[in-house]
């Protein structure tokens, strides 16, 4: 059975078991509690849940695009290696966002987490961000990279055939 912190009426946090207590069981008199809990919810809901669940997505898109431009042996071989590396960086960039974003959350509102988790946590918590921080860096340059290679091999090759087509013309 999860244990989750919720804020008493006297603004302590104490942990009670089974599921949240909705904002409605709080007396009226203690509003700023109720929106403490609200805002626990709130994080809960969308740190751990919805970026999970974007997270695990993109992930396994990330590799399914990865794997298949693998196989592809038609694509050109910069785009193709140039895409590859996006995937990678974006998997990287997604999993760091993981991390920091529903590990983080979990491990400050809830006590879902093992406990060597929560004992290694603060240790790994500040490389986390840093990492996150390269991962985009180089999501960035290779999104990027793609379309400028793309329009430059277009300039070299189009004057190119433009030549090569002037010449058999004249």
């Amino acid at each position: 059975m999860a244990t989750w912190l919720t804020a008493e009426p006297d603004n302590e946090l104490t942990t009670s078991s089974a599921s949240l207590i909705a904002s409605s069981s709080w007396s009226s008199s203690s509003n700023s509690s109720s929106r403490h809990l609200d805002t626990v919810q709130y994080k809960l809901v969308v740190n751990v849940y919805i970026a999970t669940a974007l997270c695990v997505f993109g992930i396994l898109g990330n590799v399914v695009s990865i794997v298949v431009l693998g196989l592809d042996r038609s694509i050109r071989r910069t785009t193709g290696l140039l895409l590859r590396a996006l995937g990678v960086a974006d998997t990287v960039y997604l999993v760091m966002c993981l991390l920091f974003q529903a590990v983080k959350t979990a491990h400050d509102v809830t006590d879902w987490l093992p406990g060597t988790v929560r004992r290694v946590w603060p240790y790994v918590e500040p490389y986390i961000w840093p990492l996150a921080s390269i991962a985009q860096t180089c999501n960035v340059g290779c999104s990027s990279t793609v379309p400028h290679t793309c329009s430059s091999t277009r300039h070299v090759v189009v004057p190119a055939l433009l030549r090569r087509a002037m010449c058999g013309w004249l």
